[in-house]
């Protein structure tokens, strides 16, 4: 038996003067026991097992551990065994703390101490998955391109499909257009001859002829200058003048806002200016006709007026009639073929001068100037 003082037992320490021995530590299934070097570690499951010793021989192997991994968590856990085992530790710099538990409740006047880390695998890292986010980037991409490419191409091909087609209709209004006009001229000619004005007719044929080479030249061409449009209409005008003995005067004005070089669509106007001379400018008992062509240009659109002074229309609707304004419907035909073919925003407006204080009739084609 044992005696101890009252004031012994009551001036005990409150700590184990004794610290946690850990004696080696398995990471991934490599043993380390030299503790004093850096211990870095990559492993296929980052498993980690502590071997602890705590040298307190008065609590008869009735000893615990306290202990935790600093940058995993905060948290303390306390076990029985020796063996302290984590489990797939993320890759990561820890420092693993233990303090070592007495019978008594008493632990360890200082934790024990131990720094390892854990390597992240290659796919864990930061470039690892910079990359995959530039690699997911540039598929994504050349999807979205490859996808918008098929369109682009699907919408190309219906395009040139589109213009194909307009192309043949534009070849077709025209075929329609040169027989129209040479049939309506021929009968000019009949005309004469039969009144037998023998030399009114070989004038007329000379200005016929310059007028169907002409008309030739120009229906091969999709586009003609607007100084060749003014000559080609003040050649047909004079024909027309001459076959109707002086019915009527004309006059084809050029602004200077314009430039002569710029390009309409060949043939546009004539059908028009045809339209003025067939029903504007017959009958007329109180005046002679006046037919007006002008060019000119306001914020970059070339406007064009065909305009005369005869009788006006009551209907606008009437121009596009199969029996009086065969030339005029075709060119209509032609304003929209062109609007497709060559994606240009041409636009006609046809208005009754008689419904102002004068009369006639007042055609307006607006074509943009690129």
């Amino acid at each position: 038996m044992g005696v101890f003082s009252i004031k012994e037992l009551l001036t005990q320490p409150k700590f184990i003067n004794k610290k946690v021995i850990i004696n080696s530590i398995i990471i991934g299934g490599k043993e380390y026991s030299d503790l004093t070097k850096k211990l870095v570690r990559q492993s296929p499951d980052n498993d980690v097992i502590f071997n602890l010793s705590f040298p307190d021989y008065t609590s008869q192997g009735k000893i615990s551990y306290r202990y935790k991994i600093e940058g995993l968590n905060n948290n303390w856990y306390t076990s029985n065994s020796s063996k302290i085992i984590f489990n797939s530790l993320p890759p990561g710099k820890y420092t693993f703390k233990v303090f070592g538990v007495g019978y008594n409740g008493k632990q360890s006047y200082i934790s024990t101490n131990l720094n390892f880390e854990i390597k992240p695998k290659f796919w864990q890292t930061w470039w690892f998955t910079a990359f995959l986010i530039l690699l997911s980037g540039i598929v994504i991409f050349l999807i979205l391109n490859l996808y918008f490419q098929k369109k682009r191409n699907k919408k190309l091909k219906e395009l040139v499909y589109e213009k194909k087609i307009a192309e043949l209709e534009l070849q077709a209004i025209k075929a329609q257009i040169n027989p129209h006009f040479i049939y309506n001229c021929l009968n000019s000619i009949q005309f004469l001859l039969y009144k037998k004005d023998y030399e009114e007719t070989e004038n007329y044929l000379d200005v016929f002829s310059q007028m169907i080479r002409k008309t030739l030249h120009y229906s091969e061409k999709t586009f003609m200058s607007i100084k060749d449009e003014a000559e080609y209409l003040s050649l047909y005008l004079n024909m027309e003048k001459l076959r109707l003995k002086d019915q009527f005067d004309y006059a084809v004005n050029i602004s200077e806002n314009v430039n002569n070089e710029w390009t309409i669509p060949s043939l546009l106007i004539q059908p028009f200016v045809e339209n003025a001379i067939k029903h504007g400018i017959p009958n007329l008992k109180d005046r002679k006709g006046m037919i007006q062509v002008s060019f000119d240009c306001i914020d970059s659109v070339l406007g064009i007026t065909i305009e005369d002074n005869g009788w006006g229309i009551k209907d606008v609707d009437k121009l596009s009639g199969k029996t009086n304004s065969f030339g005029v419907k075709l060119s209509q035909k032609r304003i929209d073929t062109f609007k497709q073919l060559f994606n240009v925003d041409i636009s006609l407006e046809i208005k009754s001068l008689s419904d102002t204080k004068t009369q006639g009739t007042q055609i307006k084609i607006y074509i943009p100037q690129r």
